[in-house]
This record gives structure tokens, sequence and C-alpha cells, in this order.
């Protein structure tokens, strides 16, 4: 892997895991280029979004995606309160980009 490739994944990576953190979802990171809560799967290189019952990557991509995709198959990972109690997610993305 190039120097610039691995700068730019270290910097995804960075990114996903300050997302994650801020929006309260407990994660394990597996590997540098692999992030999981639960059964959802997430490599944030490419945005990429799977569940560990074998199915193909999700068509949507992204930070947005990855936490409607825990609120809805791991609802347990996410440890802060929604807002008013409502069953809305309230996106944290200050300074965040995907």
């Amino acid at each position: 892997m190039s120097k610039l490739k691995r700068e730019r994944t270290d910097w995804r990576r960075k990114q996903a895991k300050e997302f994650l953190q801020a929006n309260g979802v407990i994660f394990q990171e597996m590997t540098p280029h692999h992030i999981k809560i639960g059964s959802v799967n997430y490599y944030p290189a490419k945005g990429t979004i799977c569940l560990d019952d074998g199915m193909k990557a999700f068509l949507d991509k992204g930070h947005a995606a990855l936490l409607l995709t825990i609120k809805k198959r791991e609802p347990q990972f996410i440890t802060k309160p929604l807002q008013n109690g409502s069953n809305s997610i309230q996106l944290n993305t200050s300074g965040i980009a995907d």
C-alpha cells in the first residue's frame, strides 16, 4: 500500500471512529480496515456496510447510513439516549466529512 493510500485510509478510519464515538456507538476495531458493531461491519476506506449473515454490501454508504443501519439492526450498541424519547436519531456530523 502506498504511503498516500495508507494515510487516506488512516484518516477515514479516524473520522469513522470519531463519528461513532460522538454518536455514542460502542464498536470494535477489528483491523485497520474493519470496524464492527455487533453484526454490522463497516469498512471506512470506502464507507462499505455489510452484515455478518453473508449478504452483499449495502448500496448506501458512509457515516449516516452506518448509524441508521446500527439503529435498525443493533440498537443496543447506541449508548446515547434519543432526544425526547423520540424514535429518531440526531446525527452529530460536526467536522466529519463522508
